[in-house]
């Protein structure tokens, strides 16, 4: 660690030290409020939960939930091909996120990109045979994992969650955002 020797110290006096502990209260207080009322923290803490269940269920398929979340959404779009910007729009993800996500399953030849048929500048996803063969394996895992967060949640509680979710999701949607001043 370098220090600057240049830097003048000065004596801290005992109501600098009350100053500073009455801060530290402060961020005290908000870090407890952030902390309990948060959506966003709520939401990632449940997210990495339950990323953990799924990416250990699908372990032996050498797929992670995001990779498989992926092979569905192009599966989804059927032999035309997935154009990567509805793909994206659908599976709720950026572009660019889904574009490295969509490496190494290109590399491990699940799928493959190429140009739409119908306009030349769109790259559309292809799940190959191997793609196919990849979901195949990995439903039954999938599934596992599904019935274990619905044992641990309750069915109806999950059932809820699932329709909570989409609520949510919906409202949240770009298209849901109000656009500047209301009034």
């Amino acid at each position: 660690m370098h220090l600057n020797r240049d830097v003048k110290l000065r004596r801290v006096d005992a109501a600098d030290v009350r100053v500073y502990a009455v801060s530290m209260a402060d961020t005290a207080a908000l870090a407890r409020k952030v902390q309990t009322e948060c959506l966003y923290t709520r939401a990632r803490q449940v997210v990495r939960r339950l990323s953990r269940i799924y990416d250990e269920a699908l372990a032996p398929t050498g797929l992670e939930g995001t990779q498989f979340t992926v092979l569905i959404g192009v599966s989804r779009f059927g032999e035309a091909g997935a154009p990567i910007g509805k793909l994206a729009d659908k599976l709720v993800i950026d572009r660019t996120t889904l574009t490295r996500n969509i490496g190494p399953l290109e590399k491990a030849h699940l799928v493959r990109v190429a140009r739409s048929p119908d306009d030349a500048r769109v790259k559309v996803l292809l799940l190959t045979r191997k793609g196919e063969q990849a979901i195949a394996d990995a439903v039954p895992l999938w599934e596992r994992a599904q019935d274990q967060v619905k044992a641990r949640l309750g069915i109806a509680r999950a059932e809820r969650l699932v329709a909570d979710l989409e609520t949510v999701r919906d409202s949240l949607g770009d298209d849901a955002a109000p656009r500047g001043p209301t009034s």
